[in-house]
């Protein structure tokens, strides 16, 4: 993280689980993400353009190749302390298998500005399409989520961003990982 000059997001409004919030703190969650997604995308194409002396991040496959490079080259994993990894242990099954470490804060932020960086591209690259909150069913895991609706089903860029960290964590990575995910997504439109 070192390498880069890239402004965290501190006190990140967004969780990955919203089940217990209310209607008052999902509200002002969206408010917070309307109000500041394209400074978050500014801060994004610095950071990536400091660190690989570029210039450019215009939408294209190759700008998600060069976020899928740098989230790769960025991400960090903090080990647990015995008291977390308990406590971690405790709320999950025996025969679940659980990681002994977590996203760093950082990595949190930079997931959540490439995901804002990937929906923004469906929307610039398809008519139609804006982000919305999604509030209809509280059992649905995207409740509470900034998602971009297609119609009969809904994309959840964070959090599909996320997944692809998760896998770059476990040693998995593919620098077409984000433009493959892009091309998914806009190919679902056509249907």
């Amino acid at each position: 993280m070192n390498k880069m000059n890239y402004i965290i997001i501190s006190n990140l409004p967004i969780d990955f689980c919203y089940n217990d919030f209310n209607r008052k703190s999902l509200k002002s969650n969206a408010d917070w993400f309307f109000n500041n997604k394209s400074e978050r995308i500014s801060i994004l194409k610095s950071a990536v353009g400091s660190q690989h002396q570029c210039n450019y991040l215009d939408y294209s496959s190759d700008s998600l190749v060069l976020l899928a490079k740098w989230l790769n080259d960025n991400f960090e994993k903090i080990p647990l302390t015995s008291s977390q990894l308990e406590e971690k242990r405790a709320k999950t099954a025996s025969y679940i298998d659980i990681e002994e470490w977590r996203l760093s804060d950082a990595s949190l932020s930079m997931i959540f500005d490439v995901g804002i960086f990937l929906g923004e591209m469906m929307i610039n690259n398809h008519q139609g399409l804006k982000w919305q909150q999604y509030l209809k069913n509280k059992n649905n895991n995207d409740y509470g989520h900034m998602i971009i609706d297609l119609g009969k089903i809904s994309m959840n860029p964070i959090w599909l961003v996320y997944i692809q960290v998760l896998k770059m964590a476990d040693g998995f990575f593919s620098e077409t990982c984000l433009s493959n995910l892009y091309k998914i997504w806009s190919d679902y439109l056509q249907y």
